[in-house]
């Protein structure tokens, strides 16, 4: 019976059992090790979330120096603007008093000239004056 069941039956091969079996240990194993890699993975992103929440809190540090920075140059430009005003108007009012000055002592200067030329010519006016009576005299005697 066994010759006619054998024979009948189609061959069984042991080994693909064997290989049946195994199969979902290894399925365990590589889900095992793919959610191990998935562990891993999601470690990595966390660290790299966490770096980059470093690095933007950097950014946004640097963003605000730099803003800072930017409104103190605003002040200073504003403060130079304010200086250069006053020293322009301080070198105008300083310009003023000068040709003032100078003006004032050109006058000085003329007056003292005319002054000066004013007695010379009243000198030379007398001069000239005691010369003709003079001439007077002496044609007189002759």
């Amino acid at each position: 019976m066994n010759a006619q069941c054998g024979d009948q039956s189609e061959p069984v091969d042991h080994t693909s059992n064997l290989h049946d079996r195994s199969m979902p240990k290894q399925d365990a194993a590589n889900t095992d090790q793919q959610a191990q890699d998935l562990k891993q993975k999601h470690a990595e992103l966390q660290a790299v979330r966490a770096q980059v929440r470093r690095e933007q809190m950097v950014v946004y540090d640097l963003e605000a120096a730099l803003a800072k920075k930017k409104k103190q140059i605003l002040l200073l430009a504003e403060d130079n603007a304010a200086l250069e005003l006053k020293v322009e108007e301080e070198m105008d009012r300083v310009m003023n008093t000068m040709t003032r000055d100078t003006e004032n002592w050109l006058d000085a200067m003329i007056m003292t000239a005319v002054s000066v030329v004013s007695a010379d010519l009243e000198f030379w006016r007398r001069r000239v004056e005691e010369v003709r009576s003079g001439l007077r005299e002496d044609e007189g005697h002759t």
